[in-house]
């Protein structure tokens, strides 16, 4: 499971909105919106891009660290 508060956090920190990280990972903004509220588990995929658009660790986006 994600670690929604450092993903809304990062997304926050880089200055971008759901729909403009959306844009960068190839989803639409209510994925972003279901992922961010734990509603629904990205894919390995998803992970891999909400990574580098945030510009985060995978450890701290799924919580390991």
């Amino acid at each position: 499971m994600i670690n929604v508060e450092h993903m809304k956090e990062r997304r926050k920190q880089n200055g971008m909105t759901q729909a403009q990280l959306a844009e960068r990972v190839s989803l639409s903004k209510d994925h972003i919106w279901k992922i961010e509220h734990g509603r629904v588990s990205p894919q390995l995929s998803t992970i891999a891009a909400l990574c580098l658009a945030l510009d985060t660790d995978p450890n701290k986006l799924l919580g390991w660290e």
